[in-house]
């Protein structure tokens, strides 16, 4: 799953970006705010506003989730399930 670095964000962005993505924390060495997309919650506002939300705070998402995105909106599922380790937990279990 897609997790992404943010730097300080308005108001407005952030109520925008808890609606399709989850907060992880504060990453204290590169001073930015640590993300997780949601594609439940994305695929329920869709993914033309998804992509909107996303490109207010300069991150791409790619084709890949773009489709997932899409899937998930067409067949209204509830869950998603990933067994994949992000990054940053392997980064954060060094520490």
């Amino acid at each position: 799953m897609l997790v992404f670095r943010v730097k300080w964000l308005s108001a407005l962005d952030y109520k925008l970006l808890s609606g399709i993505a989850d907060q992880l924390g504060y990453d204290h060495y590169s001073g930015l705010y640590l993300y997780r997309l949601n594609p439940i919650k994305a695929a329920r506002i869709g993914l033309d506003r998804t992509l909107h939300i996303l490109g207010r705070v300069n991150v791409y998402l790619p084709s890949d989730l773009r489709e997932i995105i899409r899937s998930l909106s067409s067949e209204g599922v509830d869950v998603y399930f990933t067994l994949e380790t992000p990054a940053y937990s392997l980064i954060h279990g060094l520490s």
